[in-house]
């Protein structure tokens, strides 16, 4: 398995990140890592890291697509991008 990458253009409505972590959840695929950030067209922009192989990984992308809040979704391949790691700390 390999380590995939999404970056889910999305409207920001109340309980978007439920409907897209549900067809992870339904198909037993861990997420390593999710980033949201605003767009400034006011969409969210949404980065999924997991692991898949081929076939499943195409599935989510399809099932991903056809989520209602869903705008866009984009394959990002992880030899082409720079993955760092944020943390928050309170002392």
């Amino acid at each position: 398995m390999k380590t995939r990458i999404f970056s889910v253009l999305c409207e920001n409505v109340p309980g978007v990140m439920m409907r897209i972590t549900r067809g992870f959840t339904r198909r037993q695929i861990n997420l390593d890592s999710i980033t949201v950030g605003m767009e400034p067209t006011g969409l969210a922009r949404i980065i999924l890291m997991f692991k898949a192989d081929d076939h499943m990984a195409e599935l989510m992308r399809r099932v991903l697509s056809r989520s209602e809040p869903v705008v866009d979704v984009e394959v990002i391949e992880p030899e082409r991008s720079i993955v760092r790691e944020v943390a928050l700390l309170k002392t």
